[in-house]
């Protein structure tokens, strides 16, 4: 069940830029992407996209207010079992996504890569000993990216640099980021949030926005650690989220945002991002009321009175527009569901256990690896 990112080098030089997240599974790489892509083995699909199993087994990919890949394994009560989230940001104008990795708490002592081990020991995840080695050696596309350099700080080639950085990056010892300095360190010059700051600035050539990125991904740690700081966009002028045309940025909106596909969902949780208004539903990257929903099945889409074949859930179904489907039940082969037992550990709930933060601009040496048991 390998989950990978694939950078790329703007600019022929660190930071690198992650610009894909892919989950493969069954064979089938399903894969979201910078600008709201999502992919299912190279070709474009529609989102909401979902993929029903003969086993009970669910991919989908969805909108929460950005891309989400999750994997549902029903037959196990892992749901989710694996969660990929990809948020778009902005550097000179080229788009990125900053990658999010959940993991169910039955993958302990089961991860590898750039996740580490997960056995409880942080300390033992760096194979070969430093974040390079790490990358290198699980590095998976040949892209002819120049090998990473020798550990440097970038703001020594810009002049009076690491203070200009600072000037920028202080605003993580100010409020409203100072309501969580009690819970969650912002770290200092040597490590931690602040000097993941002034390393990614000064690698933007001193572009405030760069500073955004790491200022979200200390926003998401202290949300995690019990602090509210999900509206922290509002007090940094410079970092105004660009949402697509008719979308609008919530805080907290709750997720799953509702669909043409689900127009109820019951809420799981809350999340930042890109939301349509209330009462509309996106629909091929576009907001629409109820009444212009479409039926979709599988990233396609059908018109009333068009019919397809659920195999994974052995039924016949008919559009019968506003995007709303009837099916019936078809005859079909019993499938067998393996009976899995798992420790108490492992029959955790679906709260997220552990996660993978790639925060990009940044370069392999810095990229973070995070695990709660």
């Amino acid at each position: 069940l390998p989950s990978t990112s694939r950078t790329f080098d703007f600019f022929n030089r660190a930071p690198r830029y992650t610009l894909r997240a892919e989950l493969v599974f069954k064979g089938v790489t399903f894969a979201i992407a910078n600008k709201y892509q999502a992919t299912v083995d190279g070709e474009a699909v529609h989102v909401p996209y979902v993929k029903n199993y003969k086993n009970g087994d669910q991919v989908q990919i969805v909108n929460n207010g950005q891309l989400e890949i999750r994997l549902n394994q029903f037959a196990q009560d892992r749901v989710p079992a694996v969660r990929v989230r990809a948020t778009n940001a902005l550097h000179l104008g080229n788009s990125y996504i900053q990658a999010e990795l959940w993991l169910h708490g039955s993958c302990a002592d089961q991860t590898e890569g750039i996740c580490g081990n997960w056995n409880g020991n942080p300390h033992d995840d760096l194979t070969g000993g430093s974040p390079n080695s790490l990358g290198e050696l699980h590095k998976k596309y040949d892209e002819h990216c120049p090998a990473p350099p020798d550990p440097y700080h970038p703001c020594d080639e810009i002049p009076n640099g690491k203070s200009q950085a600072q000037a920028i990056c202080n605003d993580l010892k100010n409020a409203p980021f100072s309501a969580c300095h009690s819970s969650v360190s912002v770290g200092n010059e040597e490590g931690g949030p602040y000097h993941n700051c002034i390393t990614d600035v000064c690698n933007c050539f001193m572009d405030k926005a760069c500073a955004c990125s790491q200022y979200d991904n200390y926003a998401s740690t202290c949300i995690e650690a019990g602090v509210d700081l999900s509206n922290w966009r509002h007090s940094v002028s410079y970092c105004p989220y660009q949402c697509p045309e008719g979308l609008t940025y919530m805080a907290a909106a709750a997720i799953p945002a509702p669909t043409c596909l689900n127009k109820t969902p019951e809420q799981e949780a809350t999340a930042r991002g890109c939301f349509c208004p209330s009462g509309q539903f996106l629909q091929d990257d576009k907001c629409v009321s109820a009444d212009e929903c479409q039926c979709i099945f599988e990233g396609k889409y059908y018109e009333p009175g068009q019919k397809f074949t659920n195999e994974g859930q052995c039924s016949e179904c008919e559009c019968t527009g506003s995007g709303d489907v009837t099916c019936r039940s078809l005859t079909c082969p019993h499938y067998l569901v393996p009976t899995i037992k798992l420790s108490p550990a492992e029959t955790m709930s679906a709260v997220p256990t552990a996660r993978v933060t790639g925060s990009a601009p940044s370069t392999l040496r810095r990229r973070s690896v995070r695990a709660r048991t």
